[in-house]
């Protein structure tokens, strides 16, 4: 009995795909056809993303090339100028010596440059030494005592390494620290200038170096470096520099303070209330 019920199942079961195999055939060729519909939909969107993801990162890498552009041109027009040699000269001090001087100038208003330089003379290149430059600032280079046997017919100026320091305002120290009056005198094989400084700056200095140039006419005769120790502000007082030759009276001497106003290390502090708060001056910086 269960087995003709299990046939007779298997019959109608049998019958029922026989007699509906062609619904069956489109419902699979229907199937597949979604299939492949969705295929070619989720080809076509990754295509479409495609295009627009390169499209995007495409211009991305546009406005980076922009801006890269930008910004090396805004370090083409904001680097600084190089610095400007005035002039170059020798001062012959007799026995084969010689005083080697160049005269540069800093025409960057935010920018101090700390240099390493040397003279070379008729191609020799002669020791290097270290300074700086402030901005707008007119300075001189020295190289003192040159022996040679030979005259130095050719004499250049080599700025062998800058590093640039930029500043973010205009610093008006100097400016505080007044050279007053010189004296010359030349004597029995002895020459000496000396001449009065005063700060009036807020500030104390450790040490400040001067810068002494007597020129004749439109060149140096002769050049001198001398350093004066704590330099109070409020301070008055008298400086000299000798020199072991005679020369005649100079045309015009120039003092340049030789002291990096940049460097907090060049000040120190006393009790005592600088100058400017002591004759109530107000300072406008």
């Amino acid at each position: 009995m269960n087995s003709e019920l299990q046939n007779q199942w298997y019959y109608k079961i049998a019958y029922f795909f026989i007699a509906n195999q062609v619904l069956f055939k489109r419902l699979a060729v229907v199937l597949l056809l979604l299939i492949d519909i969705g295929f070619f939909w989720f080809s076509g969107v990754g295509l479409v993303n495609y295009f627009a993801d390169t499209k995007n990162y495409q211009k991305i890498l546009s406005e980076l090339s922009k801006a890269d552009n930008a910004i090396r041109q805004y370090r083409e027009t904001h680097k600084p100028s190089d610095l400007e040699i005035i002039s170059i000269n020798k001062i012959s001090l007799g026995n084969n010596k010689y005083d080697l001087v160049a005269k540069i100038s800093n025409p960057n208003e935010r920018w101090v440059n700390n240099i390493e330089y040397g003279f070379v003379v008729d191609g020799l290149a002669l020791d290097t030494w270290s300074t700086f430059v402030l901005p707008l600032q007119e300075k001189y280079l020295f190289n003192f005592n040159y022996y040679s046997l030979n005259y130095p017919n050719n004499v250049e100026l080599k700025i062998r390494t800058n590093h640039w320091q930029k500043v973010d305002s205009e610093n008006q120290i100097l400016q505080e620290i007044i050279v007053g009056e010189q004296e010359f005198q030349s004597e029995r094989g002895h020459s000496e200038i000396k001449f009065s400084v005063e700060n009036l700056s807020h500030f104390n200095f450790w040490q400040v170096g001067w810068q002494v140039v007597a020129y004749g006419g439109s060149y140096p005769m002769a050049v001198n470096y001398v350093t004066a120790d704590s330099l109070l502000s409020g301070q008055k007082r008298e400086i000299s520099t000798a020199w072991n030759y005679d020369f005649s009276q100079p045309t015009k001497i120039e003092i340049v303070p030789d002291i990096n106003v940049y460097d907090s290390n060049i000040f120190f502090r006393t009790n005592d209330l600088p100058v400017n708060l002591i004759k109530g001056i107000h300072d406008e910086k």
